[in-house]
């Protein structure tokens, strides 16, 4: 297997791990808030707010890891269609 090519099926297996890791916060905070909504009489709000903004900002960093692994598949592709093509060109000559 070429190299271009194990590179990018693990930039697919990141891509595929930092957004199931990404769903799992949106869910946590989903499920803070609703906690929040239901006991917001009986909990310490502030501490609450600290803990959502914890979540939060673990899934932005997250977000913005996933970007950088988007923009380093792209370049991937494109490096093994030019290659797939120069193969086709080869082969045509």
């Amino acid at each position: 297997m070429q190299p271009n090519q194990t590179q990018l099926e693990t930039t697919l297996q990141e891509e595929a791990t930092l957004t199931q890791r990404i769903r799992l916060c949106r869910d946590f905070i989903d499920i803070l808030l609703e906690y929040v909504s239901h006991n917001a009489d009986q909990i310490h709000i502030l501490t609450a707010e600290d803990i959502l903004t914890s979540v939060h900002t673990i899934a932005q960093d997250l977000d913005t890891e996933l970007l950088h692994v988007r923009l380093e598949k792209g370049i991937l592709e494109n490096k093994l269609r030019s290659q797939q093509s120069q193969v086709v060109s080869i082969g045509t000559s």
